[in-house]
């Protein structure tokens, strides 16, 4: 399904992977589709944030994650698999279930401290 929308006077038809409208016409869903976005946690927040940006077609998301999972953030976030996560580390667990949503997009999970890496490349 694809949707038009009026750009500067004449229609086009845009739309991201998923079939729905793009919210950033031609030039915005250009600009998403080439984003590379660095989440730091694969806490509930963080999962439900890249959800809305794998959906309309981002190509390459990063989870930087150290901690692993405990019951507490178990069963909170759609993205993991509930008590089964506990233990496992939070982006590589949440990392798996979001790659369902776009199979094409390129997807790392990093399970370093933000500290270690700053240390390491301040740049």
């Amino acid at each position: 399904m694809q949707w038009a929308c009026r750009l500067s006077g004449t229609s086009r038809m845009v739309a991201g992977w998923s079939g729905w409208p793009s919210l950033w016409a031609v030039g915005g869903q250009t600009a998403l589709e080439s984003a590379r976005v660095l989440v730091i946690s694969g806490h509930a927040t963080s999962t439900s944030i890249l959800k809305h940006l794998i959906i309309p077609g981002t190509s390459h998301f990063t989870t930087l994650d150290h901690e692993s999972i405990f019951h507490a953030n178990a069963g909170n976030n759609f993205f993991l698999e509930g008590f089964d996560s506990i233990g496992k580390n939070g982006a590589a667990e949440a990392i798996r279930l979001l790659a369902e949503l776009n199979d094409s997009i390129q997807r790392v999970t990093d399970a370093r401290m933000l500290s270690a890496i700053l240390d390491t490349k301040p740049d």
